[in-house]
């Protein structure tokens, strides 16, 4: 690229130093930060950081269901399932059902074509 510009082309530079993020962070006299996932993995931060993790309570109720996971014995029954809940569904919200399948299938097809 440097050559294509009319730029001279020097000799590759050199690392001289690396350090991994968690020494990076230990860097700083104070931390902070906020994440869905940081109080399933508190024990990690308080092993490599000396880092308390609190959980704080949402400030509104939460309204997600966590159904139960569903099983069929065929993809055609699955897609026939994955249709009717779909339907079920408020237009208004958004929806991903059956994402991973498409995805599977697309690469699938893919495999198909490419070889």
């Amino acid at each position: 690229m440097k050559q294509k510009e009319g730029v001279p082309v020097l000799q590759e530079n050199m690392t001289l130093a690396t350090i991994s993020f968690q020494n990076y962070f230990r860097l700083y006299n104070k931390l902070t930060g906020m994440t869905g996932t940081a109080f399933t993995e508190a024990e990690e931060f308080q092993q490599i950081y000396s880092l308390d993790v609190i959980q704080m309570p949402p400030n509104k109720p939460i309204i997600r269901q966590d159904n139960q996971d569903l099983i069929y014995k065929t993809e055609k029954a699955k897609l026939k399932a994955v249709a009717r809940s779909d339907q079920r569904i408020p237009q208004a919200r958004p929806s991903g059902v059956g994402w991973l399948w498409f995805n599977r299938k697309k690469k699938r097809k893919n495999r198909q074509i490419f070889g």
